[in-house]
């Protein structure tokens, strides 16, 4: 396929597309139309909103006149709406599962710590008054372990003192002891299976025997809820939102990228010659611009090939005015030649008048020859005009004998009707000549022959000097 045809092609194309445009366009309108009217009530609150904080800070304007802006605009909607639908994809196609774990791991660090905590008081005590009251006063609250029993005995199990939730009245050292184990190992528990804790520790008591401070407790369960994905929907998700970025691009960029297949299509109108192709011109930013640009070019286009259409018709009359015009001073002097020839005169002096005629017409016949020559300066408007003020009186009767030998020859008789009194204008003499010329001989071509041409001269005016005239051939 050569270059011709593809352009034969690709204007075939815009065409289509022009002439489907309008269809599309109303087709859209209305549904468009009907979906606005859907969604108007809910999006009209929120849309005031925003385009009036968007006026008062002037963005509006701004994104309108920079194609830039709009792109980078669109581009952050698009991705947000890309992201969301990614975000909703991956909730929807998640898989996560709630898992229960139970542990009695703070319950024992907790008996560690108040049983520690409560052993080094009552070693800063100063006396043994102050040592009871310390034991009195303690109070536990935890949720991770039950109530200790606390117990003060001596070295063979006596109890010295209890509080409030001990029972026993003597205990059995070496059992505690047993149970105690390694004091400092709390680790040797069994996470998973609860058990009561011994924890035994010596109080040295420097007015009187040792003693032992006996703390008992149980720690109690700690549940702890965790969650576990199962699945994350692959790479869909990710799919999902890839479209959607696109999708949303495309259709907030739809408008430009119309725009731009338009002006696609009005480069190829114009170069084929079409130029009443009009880009629709939308917005203020460099695309629409461009259509302003380019409805500009055809405009200009079109009235210079208006101009250029004009010139030549112009010269084409030109061309036929000036032919008609050679052929009234070559009629006449075949007339008057023809008359010498067949030596139709009377004297010499007869004969001597009728060659000075043909002589005279031919020198208007050079002129014109002359004036052929230079056509072209009558493509303009503006025609330099030689004025001077004549008797048209005498300008019509020297015409009128000048080709008297024509009209006798086409059997035509001449009434010349002058005023008395002569009219003077200013005009040009020798376009006045050919005008004059021209209308004699068409009334000698269309007069009914034989007749009578009537010529009147009537003036018009206030009087007879600088007025205009009328010449007036009837037949």
């Amino acid at each position: 396929m050569n270059s011709i045809e593809r352009k034969q092609k690709k204007l075939e194309k815009a065409k289509k597309r022009a002439k489907i445009k309008s269809a599309k366009k109303a087709a859209n309108r209305r549904r468009w139309k009907r979906r606005f009217g859907k969604m108007g009530s809910f999006f009209a609150g929120l849309f005031s909103g925003v385009n009036t904080l968007i006026d008062k800070l002037g963005i509006r304007s701004k994104i309108q006149a920079s194609i830039l802006a709009q792109i980078l605009l669109n581009f952050f909607i698009a991705l947000t709406v890309g992201v969301m639908v990614t975000v909703i994809s991956l909730q929807l196609s998640v898989e996560i599962r709630e898992n229960v774990q139970t542990s009695y791991d703070r319950g024992y660090d907790e008996i560690f710590r108040q049983s520690e905590r409560l052993f080094e008081d009552v070693m800063e005590a100063e006396s043994i008054d102050d040592f009871f009251t310390i034991m009195e006063e303690s109070r536990f609250f935890s949720s991770f372990m039950s109530e200790p029993e606390i117990y003060i005995t001596d070295t063979i199990g006596n109890v010295l003192f209890k509080n409030d939730n001990a029972t026993a009245e003597k205990l059995n050292i070496i059992d505690v002891a047993e149970k105690a184990g390694d004091i400092n190992l709390h680790d040797s528990y069994n996470s998973h299976e609860p058990k009561e804790v011994f924890r035994v520790f010596k109080i040295d008591d420097q007015e009187g025997p040792e003693k032992l401070m006996i703390y008992i407790s149980s720690p109690r369960e700690n549940t702890t809820y965790t969650s576990e994905i199962v699945g994350n929907g692959g790479v869909f998700p990710y799919l999902n939102g890839l479209v959607a970025f696109i999708f949303t691009f495309m259709l907030l960029s739809r408008k430009k990228l119309k725009m731009v297949t338009e002006i696609s299509d009005a480069m190829l109108f114009i170069a084929d010659g079409d130029l009443d192709y009009e880009v629709e011109e939308e917005g203020s930013d460099e695309v629409a611009l461009l259509a302003e640009n380019i409805n500009f070019m055809r405009r200009a286009l079109k009235q210079e090939k208006e101009e250029q259409r004009r010139i030549e018709k112009t010269k084409s009359e030109l061309i036929t005015n000036v032919s008609h015009d050679l052929r009234t001073p070559l009629t006449s002097i075949m007339g008057y030649l023809g008359l010498i020839r067949t030596e139709q005169f009377k004297t010499r002096e007869e004969m001597l008048e009728y060659a000075d005629i043909a002589y005279a017409k031919s020198e208007k016949l050079k002129i014109l020859i002359d004036d052929l020559f230079e056509y072209t300066k009558y493509a303009n408007t503006d025609i330099e005009l030689h004025l001077s003020m004549i008797s048209i009186n005498q300008l019509v009767q020297q015409i009128v004998s000048e080709y008297t030998p024509v009209l006798e020859e086409e059997s035509l008789d001449i009434n010349l009707h002058l005023p008395d009194e002569d009219i003077f204008v200013e005009v040009d003499p020798k376009r006045i000549v050919r005008v004059c010329e021209n209308l004699l001989m068409n009334a000698v071509k269309y007069a009914y022959k034989p007749s009578v041409i009537d010529i009147r001269l009537v003036g018009t005016g206030q009087d007879n000097e600088n007025s205009g005239f009328e010449l007036v051939f009837e037949n």
